[in-house]
């Protein structure tokens, strides 16, 4: 079952855990809490921003944001 309440503290806990162990500063993270335990399905680090109910443009832009604000331009392009 799908749900969309808040994210668990536990879930979140686990990907920041696991972000900052491989050094990782941004993906779409599948966590799939089985009582009060966090398990990763899988994660991406290329990612979109559509789910199972379609696209969000919020938070597409500001994925964006935060890439742009954290990456050093290679070319002209």
């Amino acid at each position: 079952m799908v749900q969309h309440s808040p994210v668990p503290q536990a879930a979140i806990d686990l990907a920041l855990h696991l972000a900052r162990t491989l050094d990782i500063n941004h993906a779409g993270w599948d966590i799939a809490m089985v009582g009060d335990h966090p398990y990763v399905i899988e994660f991406n680090r290329l990612f979109g921003s559509q789910g199972i109910e379609g696209g969000n443009a919020r938070l597409q832009d500001a994925i964006l944001q935060y890439l742009h604000s954290h990456s050093t331009p290679t070319g002209p392009n």
